[in-house]
């Protein structure tokens, strides 16, 4: 069985090295790879925002499969499993083409003008439609061969492709001899119209189309609109009597998937979207689903949902009553601790995460070792705050192997062990803590707890590039000799 991240998470956060990974072929940053990324069957598919740019398949073996936007996800899945991998040396002398380039240079060939190249950055949707004199509007694909027919032989539109997985893609309509066909230039093919493995959610073309799109194509005038099938899924459950939460469960999770493959930021999601999300976990919860219930719950709370506030207190009072792995008493101990919902009662938090440590909770076991740490809502306790700190770290909690290597490594509370930290650093590292793999990489660099290795150590601080922290400009605060060691592993 393929292995899942955890739910309600992104899969960046439990395969932090495929993230990593992700994002140094593609260029991406880690909340980019987060918001453009689907995990699914074991494997990871990122994408480059927007159209035309070259997205990934990448597995737990460490390969990956980087190809140009006219690859579907199914294409370039079956291709991953069929054994093909890139090589990230001549990725990076000769990284993909972009298809806005091949499409412009596309556009000149057929205006007569002399080719040019394409190149790995391309041209911006603004300068294209410059390129063609107008802007792109949505259409159909029968709207668009209506079109180019209403024009006569050699008409073409430029035509842009929004998918709800992967990369959108720019292609050229073109009519010729009758017959409407689509010019692919980055794939270097000419296919019938539409383009059999568009996967197409939404369609663009420059220029009016020759009527108003249907309501609910993207005219905004019904539910369902074009490029939105989570949020038509969503509703269809909502508005089906006999939904069972299996279903309704699923449908808030489409939702969300949507949402981290960034949809509602290119337009497939309609504004109130995030709330049928939420109405479609209650639904699920009303029908059983406690998986749903902790869902709403915390996704309220995070995103200050306030009207929620309430009902989402009420309905975390009732989820402690049956928490065997501690998760509701963590949020209503978040919320208790902030004062939404319930009025703000540090003293009733520390019981609520006091409850959930004592069932194995590692949120639980953290937010102890801060609270008895700092005195709030109970005495200062170094001793109890070390216990759950390092209960924490046992259960991989990736703020708790830090401090826990912090102590190691500088021999306050725990022994002086360099060994010892550098391991836990590596580790909270590749949970996802940018500042532990900066911590290890330098450690690493400097023969701290193992022997210098220049190499490992910038794979290290890549790592923790990677993961979202400005490496440069941390080792601005390390003398000039140390810093300069550390850029030049990085490099290598």
């Amino acid at each position: 069985m393929p292995p899942v991240p955890r739910r309600d998470t992104s899969w960046t956060i439990d395969f932090p090295p495929i993230a990593a990974l992700a994002g140094r072929l593609l260029g991406l940053t880690p909340d980019q790879v987060a918001a453009h990324s689907r995990w699914a069957d074991g494997l990871a598919h990122v994408w480059t925002p927007g159209r035309g740019g070259p997205h990934l398949v990448a597995g737990l073996d460490g390969g990956a499969y980087v190809r140009e936007s006219s690859f579907t996800a199914a294409e370039l899945r079956a291709a991953y499993m069929a054994g093909q991998r890139s090589d990230p040396q001549r990725l990076a002398g000769r990284p993909v083409n972009h298809a806005a380039s091949a499409v412009a240079a596309m556009i000149g060939v057929l205006r007569g003008e002399q080719p040019t190249t394409a190149t790995p950055v391309g041209p911006s949707q603004a300068d294209l439609e410059a390129l063609v004199g107008s802007p792109l509007r949505a259409t159909t694909s029968d709207e668009i061969a209506e079109r180019l027919r209403s024009r006569g032989d050699g008409a073409w539109l430029l035509v842009g492709i929004d998918r709800a997985e992967g990369p959108g893609h720019w292609v050229l309509a073109l009519l010729r001899d009758g017959e409407v066909s689509a010019l692919d230039p980055i794939a270097n093919t000419r296919r019938a119209w539409p383009p059999p493995n568009a996967d197409a959610v939404r369609w663009w073309a420059d220029g009016e189309p020759l009527r108003p799109l249907p309501g609910g194509a993207g005219d905004g005038s019904g539910r369902r609109r074009a490029g939105s099938a989570s949020y038509g899924a969503a509703l269809d459950a909502l508005d089906d009597p006999a939904s069972s939460a299996e279903r309704l469960l699923a449908a808030g999770h489409g939702l969300r998937d949507s949402f981290l493959r960034f949809e509602h930021g290119i337009g497939l999601l309609p504004p109130d979207a995030f709330a049928v999300m939420l109405r479609a976990y209650r639904a699920a919860d009303a029908a059983g689903s406690r998986e749903a219930a902790l869902t709403w719950v915390r996704r309220a709370y995070f995103e200050r949902v306030d009207d929620l506030a309430a009902a989402a207190a009420e309905r975390i009072d009732r989820l402690v009553a049956d928490d065997r792995d501690g998760e509701a008493h963590v949020l209503r101990g978040w919320m208790r601790f902030n004062g939404w919902g319930h009025r703000q009662d540090v003293p009733a938090s520390v019981a609520d995460h006091e409850t959930a440590a004592a069932r194995g909770n590692a949120d639980g076991h953290f937010e102890l070792s801060v609270l008895y740490g700092t005195g709030q809502g109970v005495p200062v306790d170094p001793d109890r705050a070390q216990r759950h700190l390092l209960a924490a770290a046992d259960a991989d909690h990736p703020r708790a192997l830090y401090n826990v290597a912090a102590s190691h490594a500088t021999g306050r509370g725990l022994p002086h062990d360099p060994a010892r930290a550098l391991a836990l650093y590596r580790r909270a590292g590749e949970r996802g803590h940018a500042r532990a793999a900066f911590t290890a990489g330098i450690m690493t660099l400097t023969g701290e707890g193992t022997a210098p290795d220049a190499a490992a150590a910038g794979a290290l601080l890549l790592d923790a590039q990677d993961l979202g922290m400005d490496v440069e400009d941390a080792l601005g605060a390390f003398a000039p000799p140390l810093r300069d060691r550390a850029l030049a592993a990085m490099q290598a």
